[in-house]
This record gives C-alpha cells, sequence and structure tokens, in this order.
C-alpha cells in the first residue's frame, strides 16, 4: 500500500504464517510417495496409494492454507493501511414480516399444563405436580 519495506507492529503481533509446517507437510508428501513408489509394485494397489497420498497432501495444504488466512492476509499490510482502507457497508432493507397474535386464537398450552391433565405415568413422582 504505502511502502512495502515497513511492516507494521501489529501485524507482527497478530500472527505469522507457519510456512516450516508447510514444509513439513509438503516433505512428508513427498517421502510417502517416494515410499509407495520404491515398496509397491506396478498395478492398480500403487495408482491407488499414490493418488490417495496425493490428494491426502494436497488436503493437508488445503487446511495450511485455510488456517493461516488472516496471517497470510496481513503479512502485507504496513503501518497506514488501516488509514486507507475502505470499507463498504451495505445495510440490509427487509420489510418487517413479525405478525401480531390473533387475539381468536384459543390460547396455547403450557407443556406443564398438559402433563398436569394427562397424569403422564412414565413420570418420576418427585417431577408430577
Amino acid at each position: 500500500m504505502c511502502d512495502a519495506r515497513a511492516v507494521s507492529a501489529r501485524t507482527v503481533a497478530i500472527a505469522q504464517p507457519s510456512w516450516l509446517r508447510l514444509y513439513g507437510v509438503a516433505l512428508l508428501m513427498l517421502a510417502a510417495l517416494l515410499a509407495v513408489d520404491v515398496i509397491s509394485a506396478a498395478g492398480g494397489l500403487r495408482t491407488a496409494l499414490e493418488v490417495t497420498v496425493a490428494l491426502g497432501g494436497f488436503g493437508a495444504m488445503a487446511r495450511w492454507a485455510r488456517r493461516n488466512r488472516a496471517a497470510l492476509d496481513l503479512q502485507d499490510w504496513c503501518e497506514c493501511a488501516s488509514a486507507k482502507t475502505v470499507l463498504r457497508v451495505i445495510p440490509s432493507h427487509r420489510p418487517f414480516t413479525a405478525t401480531a397474535p390473533d387475539p381468536a386464537a384459543p390460547p396455547r398450552r403450557r407443556y406443564e399444563d398438559v402433563e398436569e391433565e394427562e397424569g403422564d405415568p412414565r413420570l418420576a413422582p418427585s417431577f408430577r405436580r
């Protein structure tokens, strides 16, 4: 935004992306792919294992990106970013749809009133009134 070299103190205090974890996930995926390549014979099982390991690795990388999205966003912010960032608020103009209760309708009975009237035998004696 302002000066690419100036890093906000707030940005550093909030979070830094955990790059070491991403590298660990990538190395683990590559090691697993190498192990599948060396251990298993060619065929359908090997292909299935390779696909499973690759999808698992890319899923773990996507999870890392999701967990670090705020840190990745704040990584390039400078001190004056909050003064230069424009936030647009769009108000919602929904019509009020709540209706008043119908005075002619019979009143709703409470759950306790129904239990008292029916004398539910499943209730313990301490809960009966």
